[in-house]
């Protein structure tokens, strides 16, 4: 699914065998379903044991740069 007005396609979920495919090319998430779902399972329970960091507030130019670059990386000089 692409956004409109954005040069970068936003990926919900992928799958790759990153021993076969290490340049990700291959997206195996339609054909293994069940890995998704406990992928997708797995990592809810890490989210819920996460806590917000107390030392800066959310940077709101880290998202802009995320959506811009098409993914996380460092956004500050």
């Amino acid at each position: 699914m692409a956004d409109k007005g954005s040069k970068h396609q936003r990926i919900e979920v992928a799958l790759y065998n990153l021993t076969a495919d290490p340049n990700e090319r291959n997206d195996l998430s339609s054909k293994y379903p069940d890995v998704v779902g406990k992928l997708k399972e797995r990592m809810a329970y890490y989210v819920k044991s996460t806590v917000t960091p107390l030392n800066q507030p959310p940077d709101p130019q880290a998202r802009k740069a995320a959506e811009k670059n098409g993914c996380w990386g460092p956004w500050q000089d």
